[in-house]
C-alpha cells in the first residue's frame, strides 16, 4: 500500500508541472535530463449493444408450420436466445500513463495502468451466463501481479524499463518487445487492433560491431493484464524465453543469420497447464525449441532483392502435442520456410513469395485457470501470410502457397497492381484444401499528392479436393470452405481554407456453407470532414447479415468528434455503436463484441 501511495505521489508531482517537460532545462552534470509524459484516458458507457446468447432453458421453438421443433445453438433463431444484460449498462474508465525520462545514452521506461468498471452485473447474473459468454471476471479474483478484482480501480505497474543505448551495445533491463526474423522465430509485440501487447520482462542485449551483429535475451512473458475489449483481467502465464540472433553483413550486400529460440511454459510448480479449446497448450509440453537461418539482401543486385528463412520446430517430449491437434496429427516436429523476392524493372515492380508450412503451429501463452490465454491469441510466434493483413485464414501451419505481385506507374501520380496467389493445405487428417486469392488495385492522387484515391476489390476461394474423414463417416462435406469477395476504397479531397473530405469503407460478400447456408454480407462506411490537423467530424454506418455474431442487431450508426488540441494532446468524443465480429491482423484473430454507447478519449502529452 505504501509503494502504490509514493508511486501516486511521485506521479502526482510530475504531472502538476506548470508546462511541458521539454521546456523545463534540468541538468545532471553537463547533460539535459529529459522527460516525456504520455496520458491516455478512455471513458466509456455502455448501452444495450443487442447481443444474446443461447438459452438452455428454451428447448423447443414454433415454426412457421405451426409445430415444435428442436432448439439448436447452431440455428442462431431469436426464439431459442435470450438478451445478454450481463454486458450491458455499466461504465468503464480505464487510464494508462506512459513515463519516459532519458539522459545521455540512458532510458528509463514505465506505463502505469488503472480500470474502473461501475454497474457491474452481480455473481447471480454471471452464473446464469455460458462461460464462452463471460464478459467480467467474478470479484474477488486474485492475480500474479497483485489483487486486481474486477468493479474495483486499481493501479498497477504494467511495463518498466531501463535502457542503454550505446553506439555498439545496447542493454535492455526489464519489459522489451523482440522479434527474431520475420517472426517465424520469435514475435513479441503489440497488435493494438487486437488489443494485445506483450512484452518480455527480462534482459535483452544487441551488439554490432563491423558487418557482425548479435542478439541475446531472456525473460519472462509479460500481458496486458486489463483486457478492454472484454473488461478482464488477464493472469500472466510468465513463460520462460531465451533465444537471440547472430548474423554477418557479405561485401555490404546480403546477411546470414542464425535465429534459436528455447521456452517453457510457465505452470505453477506441482499444478498442471490447463488445456482447452481456448488455450491449446498441453500438459506434456516441456519446453519449446526452435531453430532457423535467414538470407536478407534486400538489394542483392541493382534489379533484385531477396529474403529467405527457415525454422525447425523441435518441441518436448515427442510422445504429447505441443500445439494445437489437427486430426491425428500429434507431432511436435515441424518445418517452415519462407521466401521472399523483389524485382525492380523501371516503372514495373514485380514480388514473388512462398511458403512451406508443415505442421508448423505457433506456440500459444501457457493457460492458468483458463485466464492467461483465454481468446488463443496471445501468442510467441507470426509466421508470414501471404494474405492481405486483415483477412481470415483457416490455416497458416500446414500449408504450401505462392504469391506474385505486379505492380507498374501510371504516370507520375497514378499506379495500379495486382497479385495472385495459389495454395494448397491441409486442415485436418485425410483433407486437402486449395486457396485461390486474386487482388487487383491502385494508387491515384491528384493535387499535388493532397487528394488520392485508392480502390482494391478481392476474390477469394478456398475449397476442399478431399475430405477422408468425412466421406468415412458417411458425412458429404460441402465443397466450399470459404469464399470472399472485397471491396474496398480509401478516398480523400483537398478542399479550400484547409478543409479535406474523406471517405473509406469495405463491403465483403462471404460464404461458409457450414456456418450459414446462404452466407452474409458485413461491412462499414466513413465519412469525414476535417479542418487542417486540427479537427475532425465524422459519420459512420457499420453492418453484419451473420446471426453468427451474436447480435441480433446488424446495423450500427455512429459519430466522432475529434479535436487535436496540441501536437500532442488530442480529445476523441464518440457515440453510437460498431459491429461485433472476427477481426485479423496478420494470421492473428479475435472475436469482438458488439457495441453501443459512448465513449470519450483523451491522450496528453506533457
Amino acid at each position: 500500500m505504501a509503494r502504490r501511495a509514493y508511486l501516486l505521489a511521485t506521479l502526482a508531482v510530475a504531472l502538476a508541472l506548470p508546462r511541458p517537460a521539454s521546456a523545463v532545462d534540468i541538468k545532471v552534470g553537463k547533460e539535459s535530463l529529459r522527460l516525456d509524459i504520455t496520458e491516455s484516458l478512455w471513458l466509456a458507457y455502455h448501452a444495450d449493444n443487442g447481443n444474446s446468447y443461447f438459452n438452455p432453458a428454451v428447448t423447443e421453438y414454433t415454426g412457421l408450420d405451426g409445430k415444435r421443433h428442436p432448439c439448436s445453438p447452431s440455428l442462431r433463431l431469436p426464439q431459442c436466445f435470450v438478451g445478454d444484460v450481463t454486458d450491458d449498462a455499466y461504465t468503464e474508465l480505464l487510464n494508462r500513463l506512459n513515463v519516459q525520462l532519458a539522459w545521455r545514452r540512458f532510458l528509463v521506461s514505465a506505463r502505469f495502468d488503472s480500470g474502473f468498471w461501475g454497474g457491474t452485473p452481480s455473481a447471480e447474473a454471471l452464473a446464469q451466463v455460458p462461460m464462452g459468454e463471460h464478459r467480467f471476471v467474478q470479484p474477488g479474483f486474485s492475480a500474479t501481479r497483485g489483487p486486481v478484482p474486477t468493479g474495483v480501480a486499481a493501479f498497477n505497474v504494467e511495463k518498466l524499463s531501463l535502457s542503454y543505448l550505446g553506439r555498439d551495445v545496447e542493454l535492455t533491463l526489464g519489459d522489451f518487445y523482440a522479434n527474431l526474423g520475420r517472426g517465424l522465430i520469435l514475435s513479441i509485440r503489440k497488435i493494438d487492433e487486437l488489443g494485445v501487447d506483450t512484452t518480455i520482462t527480462g534482459a535483452k542485449l544487441l551488439v554490432h560491431k563491423g558487418d557482425v551483429a548479435a542478439t541475446a535475451l531472456a525473460g519472462f512473458t509479460n500481458h496486458q493484464n486489463f483486457d478492454q475489449t472484454r473488461a478482464q483481467w488477464i493472469d500472466e502465464s510468465n513463460d520462460l524465453l531465451v533465444g537471440g540472433n547472430l548474423s554477418y553483413r557479405i561485401l555490404k550486400r546480403a546477411t546470414v543469420g542464425a535465429n534459436v529460440l528455447f521456452g517453457a511454459p510457465g505452470c505453477p510448480t506441482g499444478q498442471k497447464c490447463k488445456s482447452d479449446v481456448f488455450n491449446p497448450v498441453y500438459v506434456g509440453q516441456n519446453y519449446v525449441l526452435r531453430p532457423g537461418l535467414m538470407l536478407d539482401a534486400p538489394r542483392l543486385l541493382p534489379w533484385l532483392g531477396l529474403y529467405v528463412e527457415y525454422a525447425r520446430r523441435q518441441d518436448a517430449p515427442k510422445s504429447a502435442p505441443a500445439g494445437p491437434i489437427v486430426g491425428d496429427n500429434k507431432r511436435v516436429e515441424g518445418d517452415a520456410l519462407y521466401i521472399a523476392a523483389d524485382f525492380f524493372l523501371g516503372a514495373i515492380t514485380v514480388q514473388l513469395e512462398g511458403k512451406y508450412y508443415d505442421n508448423y503451429q505457433p506456440w500459444y501463452a501457457t493457460a492458468k485457470g483458463g485466464l492467461s490465454n483465454p481468446f488463443g491469441n496471445l501468442q510467441y510466434m507470426a509466421p508470414p501470410t501471404l494474405e492481405r493483413i486483415i483477412v481470415q485464414m483457416n490455416n497458416n501451419t500446414d500449408i504450401i502457397a505462392g504469391r506474385a505481385r505486379v505492380g507498374t506507374r501510371l504516370g507520375k501520380n497514378a499506379s495500379v497492381y495486382a497479385s495472385g496467389q495459389l495454395g494448397q493445405s491441409k486442415p485436418d487428417v485425410g483433407s486437402v484444401d486449395t486457396l485461390v486469392d486474386l487482388v487487383v488495385g491502385g494508387e491515384f492522387r491528384w493535387d499535388q499528392g493532397r487528394s488520392h484515391f485508392f480502390p482494391l476489390l478481392e476474390y477469394r476461394n478456398e475449397h476442399q479436393d478431399s475430405n477422408r474423414r468425412y466421406f468415412q463417416t458417411g458425412y458429404v462435406a460441402p465443397i466450399t470452405e470459404e469464399q470472399l469477395v472485397a471491396v474496398e476504397w480509401d478516398f480523400s479531397q483537398d478542399l479550400p481554407r484547409r478543409l479535406s473530405l474523406e471517405s473509406n469503407g469495405l463491403i465483403w460478400f462471404r460464404y461458409k456453407p457450414i456456418a450459414f447456408a446462404d452466407g452474409w454480407v458485413e461491412g462499414q462506411t466513413y465519412l469525414k470532414l476535417a479542418w487542417a490537423s486540427k479537427l475532425a467530424v465524422a459519420v459512420g454506418y457499420e453492418f453484419t447479415s451473420a446471426t453468427d455474431q451474436k447480435s441480433f442487431t446488424h446495423d450500427f450508426v455512429n459519430g466522432q468528434l475529434k479535436w487535436n488540441i496540441t501536437p500532442g494532446t488530442s480529445l476523441v468524443a464518440t457515440g453510437g455503436g460498431y459491429r461485433g465480429g472476427l477481426k485479423c491482423v496478420s494470421g492473428v484473430c479475435r472475436v469482438f463484441p458488439p457495441f453501443q454507447g459512448a465513449m470519450l478519449e483523451l491522450v496528453v502529452r506533457l
